[in-house]
């Protein structure tokens, strides 16, 4: 980013998170920016991947929403990473925003079971080996407008009626319920 909006041709970028060093100073006419070694966060999709599956969960360019409207039981599987139980839906509208690479598939909470039996690790990749221990969360909902923040991959945008929402996934990734950030 500061690439872009200061035109720095000296700095290298990377996909990679984690990667700056060491403190880099970016004089500017009238102030100094420093970039800075960010912190490694250890409950982080992208921390448990290989350099390989990061190419799939990093976004490459500008995230395009991926919409879904919702009646009665539906499961969003997020790759081979994540599950999201969504029970109870009216009408309901689900905006999912990842990398454009990382394929979300919606199927009836029913078959979901057996989805991931039959295609974890072919259909639903990336997966993080050894870690799916199918640890399983109820999340307590809003009475509004929500998102669902997956850490290290991104969020599911929920608006209207839903009565419960579970997800199931590798422990070492957080997830939380905040005010709808759009």
């Amino acid at each position: 980013m500061l690439k872009a909006v200061f035109a720095v041709d000296s700095l290298t970028i990377s996909r990679y998170p984690g990667t700056t060093l060491d403190f880099i100073a970016i004089q500017q006419p009238e102030f100094i920016i420093y970039d800075t070694p960010g912190f490694n966060r250890n409950n982080s999709a992208q921390i448990l991947l290989d350099d390989a599956d990061l190419k799939l969960i990093v976004p490459q360019h500008r995230i395009k929403p991926v919409v879904y409207q919702l009646s009665g039981n539906q499961t969003l599987s997020i790759g081979g990473l994540m599950r999201v139980d969504l029970i109870g839906c009216l009408t309901t509208s689900c905006v999912c925003y990842f990398s454009d690479k990382l394929l979300i598939h919606r199927s009836k909470t029913e078959n979901a079971e057996q989805l991931w039996n039959e295609h974890y690790g072919e259909l639903l990749v990336p997966i993080i080996k050894d870690k799916w221990d199918k640890h399983l969360r109820k999340l307590t909902l809003l009475n509004e407008k929500f998102d669902i923040a997956i850490f290290g991959l991104g969020w599911i945008c929920i608006n209207g009626p839903i009565s419960e929402v579970h997800v199931s996934g590798c422990k070492e990734i957080d997830v939380i319920v905040r005010k709808a950030m759009i």
